[in-house]
């Protein structure tokens, strides 16, 4: 395969090595992505029932209002 965006080649093992490390990042990112919109999500309704911060940084370290 060869990936002409990025100029890798990966027919020969370095290629391979970064393929598989930028391919292994994925669902890393997803996952990331994920927590960071429970978080804002919980933010939001935080903010929305008027509770502080201090409230909600509890919440979201035990996990009552994420996902």
């Amino acid at each position: 395969m060869l990936l002409l965006e990025i100029g890798m080649d990966t027919s020969t093992p370095m290629g391979e090595l970064v393929a598989a490390t930028i391919a292994g990042t994925a669902p890393y990112e997803c996952q990331i992505i994920g927590q960071r919109t429970r978080e804002s999500l919980a933010a939001k309704r935080c903010y929305e029932l008027g509770q502080d911060d201090d409230v909600h940084a509890q919440q979201l370290d035990v996990g009552v209002l994420g996902a």
